[in-house]
């Protein structure tokens, strides 16, 4: 789940492909006989450098190669608990009994824990806030869109092509400017920003 979700895990794969090719190239060597044949068979030449072989054993080219899979191994499973951490901390964001001082905590636990992945629970933020927020105390509402307004930023920095998170953002800031008119200013960016970026799509134009 989430294998090539993030550059990290593309990268992972790509260092296991470019280690799996060098180590055949390395292991195809013709024998000694065979080899002799086809440098008997070459045209003659005027001498040149050649370095001088490196045999190396088989047993260690294995040692390596297994080392190098349970390296990579184990660096997935780490990558794939903390998302799995992740995302069970945001779904304890949907508890109704806890405060919104705890929930924004849970939040910015999730975002922290894998950051490859954070615009996921900020979707989350975008939309839990967007149905709540008229029923928040002025101070849960303060707190609240300190927070918002600084993983707007993130979000759409991390991701500056996705139009999906500008006009999710043009949405909450258009429902929060009815309790407080400062956020206009944002709604009307964010929604300008989302249509250049999908300027076809029905949401947006919505």
């Amino acid at each position: 789940l989430f294998l090539f979700d993030t550059s990290a895990t593309i990268l992972q794969f790509a260092l296991m492909v470019g280690f799996i090719a060098g180590l055949e190239r390395t292991l195809v060597v013709p024998p000694d006989g065979e080899a002799a044949e086809m440098e008997a068979d070459l045209p003659q030449r005027a001498p040149s450098f050649r370095a001088p072989a490196v045999h190396v054993p088989g047993s260690v080219l294995s040692a390596l190669a297994i080392i190098g899979v349970s390296a990579l191994v184990a660096l997935g499973i780490v990558i794939n608990t903390r998302i799995y951490y992740a995302s069970k901390v945001v779904v304890r964001t949907q508890v109704s009994d806890i405060t919104w001082e705890q929930r924004i905590g849970l939040f910015q636990t999730s975002i922290d824990t894998f950051r490859p992945l954070a615009n996921y629970p900020r979707i989350f933020l975008i939309g839990q806030v967007g149905n709540n927020f008229q029923g928040m105390s002025d101070e849960d509402f303060a707190l609240t869109m300190d927070m918002v307004d600084r993983e707007a930023i993130h979000a759409t920095d991390s991701e500056p092509e996705e139009w999906k998170i500008h006009a999710d953002l043009a949405l909450l800031y258009y429902r929060v400017a009815s309790r407080d008119q400062k956020y206009q200013q944002q709604a009307d960016s964010y929604l300008e920003s989302a249509s250049e970026l999908g300027p076809e799509t029905l949401e947006v134009r919505a």
